[in-house]
């Protein structure tokens, strides 16, 4: 979630320390091995471009992702202007992905950042940085990196869900549902008839769904059918780092679920 997997980014990591000690020393600490690793990585892909940053910066800031237009706007530049060779730049380097919304065509793509160093740099070392990782560990604003952090770890790796649930060997579509009052971030549409809808959750501890969150999922599932007009079977997915606490609501709605243990098999 913070280095993204890179063989030389985790060549830097030393036996018998901690996360916090590790991201301390690599990124936090001004001489660590990462400290200035954005921008010397940038510089050397991308010269001095700054759109190229700029573009990595706007779509930090808009978890669901950004269409071309909006991009445009945040940036407030003109259409064209050599903005979809930045972007497609930064997908083939693996920073952004473009993803079609469920429903939608190739021109209602959307982008997003998903290249976890990026999204970490972008957060914690941009500016201020903390002077320890282990303090700003479950505050408020970890949470939203770390939920944001691991869904793109879980995005990155479908295959690795669709194999934990069986159905490595059907045609499947992933996408996302993009709408004004229901978000789905993750949807897996199957040949076998079934659409998996897929929530994505990062905890310290088994997740429990409450009455409250339970009612929200209806509502969403809900929503998703209706505007969409889907005759599919809908199965409800969950993701999570350490499971679902087993109660009556999970026993209700859940279908599925896959845990983090997934990703590394």
């Amino acid at each position: 979630m913070v280095l993204g997997g890179v063989p030389h980014y985790l060549d830097h990591v030393e036996r018998g320390l901690s996360v916090a000690q590790i991201v301390d020393r690599l990124c936090l600490h001004k001489d660590g091995a990462l400290a200035n690793e954005f921008e010397r990585l940038f510089a050397s892909l991308f010269g001095e471009d700054e759109q190229y940053v700029a573009v990595v910066r706007a779509l930090s800031k808009k978890r669901r992702g950004l269409s071309r237009n909006e991009l445009l706007e945040a940036l407030h530049l003109p259409s064209g202007g050599g903005v979809s060779t930045i972007l497609e730049n930064l997908e083939q380097g693996g920073f952004i992905t473009a993803t079609v919304p469920f429903g939608r065509t190739a021109r209602d793509q959307f982008f997003r950042l998903t290249d976890e160093f990026s999204l970490f740099h972008l957060k914690w070392m941009a500016s201020a940085r903390p002077k320890s990782w282990q303090k700003v560990q479950n505050t408020p604003p970890w949470h939203a990196w770390a939920g944001l952090a691991f869904e793109s770890v879980c995005l990155e790796h479908a295959s690795a869900v669709e194999r934990a649930l069986g159905i490595s060997g059907v045609r499947t579509n992933v996408s996302a549902w993009l709408h004004d009052d229901a978000q789905i971030d993750m949807l897996i549409d199957r040949a076998d008839g079934v659409v998996s809808v897929v929530e994505i959750k990062f905890t310290n501890e088994p997740f429990l769904i409450t009455r409250k969150y339970a009612g929200l999922l209806r509502h969403k599932i809900a929503a998703f059918r209706a505007r969409t007009g889907l005759k599919k079977a809908i199965h409800l997915v969950f993701v999570t780092s350490y499971g679902i606490v087993p109660n009556q609501h999970a026993r209700d709605i859940v279908d599925a679920e896959v845990t983090m243990d997934a990703l590394f098999h």
